[in-house]
């Protein structure tokens, strides 16, 4: 009986020796990072810290979480109310996070005269994926339930109102698909959001009301992504235009009620930041849209009527009268067949 007890004690005080190992050497490798982001501009600030986890995890608590990324043109912090950290022991490369509200971000740019987006929201506690492995860039994926928040420009000492918005559940995911040569990866992005209701200056192009989506979904691959990326978003953009790299649209599927639109195809960008590409895309009951404009009074009854016409003569013999169009992005301009539709803003401001 006595050997056997004696086993257990010293397999369990060898395992605690290495917990406390393990814990330590993540604690020094996480003031490792903190020290060489802080010289990059990156910082991160808690209110409060704590480890712990004996004996099967590692655990870090963060009360008053702040973000904080800033260069010479522009300043981005991320803040919650907290955020806590977990990873088993024998497994420290799988991180799991939850996210608790509120969540507060805002993003800065421009010299002198500055303008800042404000994002808040609400949201039940979340949770993260973060998958390190022996990867630079990680594998992510978080999920929010139960999102409300507004949107605000903030520029001369005035407030821009740019929105409320609604989200019951949305999804995101980012992984490296491929590895390419040094410096260079394609980069999967997966995003879907239930139940979506955004009210501000963007409206319903059918009824001129608030937008009400019951899903919207993407799927895409960042082709020649550079790897790791870059400090900030403009020169990550910069760099990835001269890898020639391209966004390939799976999928991006928009439902609304009995109306359902899916597109697929890819968008380049040229130095200067401006976009081209193609992009197919298919509608399914457009003639309820056409309804609900009539509904509306934004178009009149024989209008309506020449239009459920056309994209009649468009669906063909299709029975589910699904239209289908090909849409053209030339030098940032977005063409419907020899119309032109809209000016798209260049990526990033030329150098």
């Amino acid at each position: 009986m006595l050997l056997p007890l004696l086993t257990v004690l010293v397999l369990w005080g060898a395992w605690s020796v290495g917990w406390f190992m393990i814990s330590q050497i993540a604690q020094d490798k996480f003031a490792q990072w903190r020290d060489k982001s802080a010289a990059k501009g990156l910082s991160l600030v808690c209110a409060k810290e704590s480890w712990g986890g004996y004996p099967f995890r590692i655990e870090v608590g963060c009360d008053g979480f702040v973000l904080k990324k800033k260069n010479k043109k522009s300043r981005l912090a991320v803040e919650f109310k907290s955020v806590d950290a977990v990873a088993q022991a024998y497994k420290p490369w799988h991180i799991i996070l939850k996210l608790t509200a509120p969540l507060k971000l805002e993003l800065s740019r421009g010299e002198g005269s500055e303008t800042t987006t404000l994002i808040k929201a609400d949201h039940q506690p979340s949770l993260a994926s973060v998958v390190l492995k022996d990867r630079i860039n990680p594998e992510v994926s978080i999920l929010f339930e139960k999102i409300t928040g507004s949107i605000t420009d903030q520029a001369g000492g005035a407030n821009f109102s740019l929105g409320d918005f609604q989200i019951e559940k949305l999804n995101l995911h980012g992984r490296i698909e491929r590895e390419l040569k040094e410096g260079q990866a394609d980069y999967a992005v997966a995003a879907t959001a239930d139940t979506l209701h955004y009210d501000g200056p963007l409206r319903d192009p059918a009824d001129g009301g608030p937008i009400k989506l019951d899903a919207l979904s993407f799927n895409g691959i960042a082709e020649r992504l550079p790897m790791p990326l870059a400090a900030n978003l403009q020169k990550t953009l910069r760099i990835w235009v001269a890898n020639e790299g391209r966004l390939k649209i799976n999928q991006l599927e928009i439902k609304q009620q009995a109306i359902t639109a899916r597109s697929n195809g890819f968008v380049t960008a040229s130095q200067e930041g401006q976009l081209s590409g193609k992009v197919k895309t298919s509608v399914l009951n457009l003639d309820k849209a056409i309804d609900k404009m009539v509904t509306a009074g934004r178009l009149t009854a024989n209008d309506a009527k020449i239009s459920k016409g056309l994209f009649k003569m468009l669906s063909g013999n299709n029975p589910n009268g699904e239209v289908i169009t090909d849409f053209r992005i030339k030098n940032g301009k977005l063409y419907f067949g020899p119309f032109k539709l809209l000016k798209l803003a260049p990526i990033f401001k030329p150098n």
